[in-house]
């Protein structure tokens, strides 16, 4: 028995750059290398089960470790399957995520007869947008149709308030400007008072 690495469904490769299609690659020979590792373990398992029982009980603890072995490397592959799910969608469309990521792990990637699954969301969400377009244009109507208020600038924002020394604080915009006066063609002048 052969464990076998999921591939890319064309769907998703088409749409995929090469760098993301490299990285999968890499990802792929991991999984295969594991997948080798599996059979060879599973080749080993068939022949102690197939052994007569020994007296010692040696053969029950090989079995075991043997058993364990393989249902590591299987969860680890399954997850290195789940792990390329995952850096595929991060590229496509959030919108077809979810249908991408509902899919069952088979032969391919992302399930067979993915075409199917992508043309029945992409028209599940085209009827939706026709929903929502429809609300959109009655809420407009109703807007336009109702006075629009004259007054639609904010109040200011900073208010001139007393200090404890009973000056007034001004705004920024203020300051900056009574800053500027004091200064002309880059030289500072005081202003003084002669009468």
């Amino acid at each position: 028995m052969k464990v076998g690495t999921p591939k890319l469904n064309k769907e998703i490769k088409a749409a995929l750059t090469e760098a993301y299609i490299s990285r999968d690659d890499r990802r792929v020979n991991i999984q295969n290398q594991i997948g080798a590792s599996l059979s060879a373990l599973e080749k080993a398992l068939t022949i102690l089960l197939g052994e007569e029982g020994s007296k010692d009980g040696t053969k029950c603890q090989m079995i075991e470790l043997v058993s364990d072995a393989g249902r590591l490397l299987a969860d680890i592959h399954h997850k290195n399957s789940e792990t390329r799910r995952s850096l595929v969608t991060m590229k496509l469309n959030k919108k077809l995520k979810e249908t991408l990521t509902d899919t069952s792990l088979d032969g391919w990637l992302f399930g067979d007869k993915l075409d199917e699954r992508v043309k029945v969301a992409k028209a599940i969400e085209q009827s939706g947008n026709e929903q929502r377009q429809t609300t959109h244009s009655i809420n407009r109507v109703q807007r336009n149709s109702a006075e629009v208020q004259e007054n639609f600038k904010r109040p200011l924002r900073y208010h001139p308030t007393k200090t404890n020394m009973g000056r007034l604080k001004f705004k920024p915009r203020q300051r900056q400007e009574k800053e500027r006066k004091r200064y002309y063609n880059g030289r500072k002048y005081w202003r003084t008072s002669r009468k």
